[in-house]
C-alpha cells in the first residue's frame, strides 16, 4: 500500500468511526437535511446544515460526523462531489474549506425514502434492532 492509499484508508476509517459514534436521531435528521438540499438545490455545502443541526434537540458528540452522512448520501446516489471548495460561513469553522456537492436528484418530484442510519460497525445487541449495514 502506497502513502496515498494509506492516508485515504485512514481518512475513511475516521469518517466511519465518527458516523458510528453519532446519535442515531442526529444521523437521521442530518440525512433528511441532505435529502432536502439535494432535491431543492443544484449545489450546496455542509454549511447549509450546521445551523439547523445546532437548533435541533438531536445532538451528537462531534458534528464532523456529517462527513459520514454526506458519504452515505453519495452512496445512495443523491449527491456527488464537484471538485470545488467554498469557505465555511459557520463561525466555529473559521473559514475552513468545505466540499461543494452536486445534487443528482435536483428537482425530482418523486418521493425518496430516507433509510434508517445504521452504525458503521455491527450493531450492539442492546441497540435498536432491524438496521442494515451501509459500510
Amino acid at each position: 500500500m502506497n502513502y496515498y492509499d494509506q492516508i485515504k484508508a485512514e481518512t475513511n476509517a475516521a469518517i466511519r468511526k465518527g458516523l458510528d459514534r453519532a446519535n442515531i436521531s442526529w444521523r437521521e435528521l442530518a440525512l433528511n437535511l441532505v435529502l432536502k438540499a439535494a432535491l431543492t438545490r443544484h449545489e450546496f455545502t455542509t454549511n447549509d446544515f450546521h445551523h439547523d443541526l445546532d437548533k435541533s434537540i438531536n445532538k451528537t458528540h462531534d458534528n464532523r460526523a456529517l462527513g459520514g452522512v454526506m458519504k452515505t448520501a453519495q452512496r445512495l446516489g443523491w449527491i456527488e462531489p464537484t471538485g470545488k471548495f467554498a469557505n465555511s460561513d459557520y463561525k466555529q469553522h473559521h473559514l475552513s474549506l468545505k466540499n461543494v456537492w452536486r445534487s443528482k436528484i435536483y428537482g425530482q418530484k418523486v418521493a425518496v425514502s430516507v433509510p434508517v442510519m445504521p452504525p458503521a460497525r455491527d450493531p450492539d445487541p442492546n441497540e435498536e434492532k432491524g438496521m442494515q449495514r451501509l459500510f
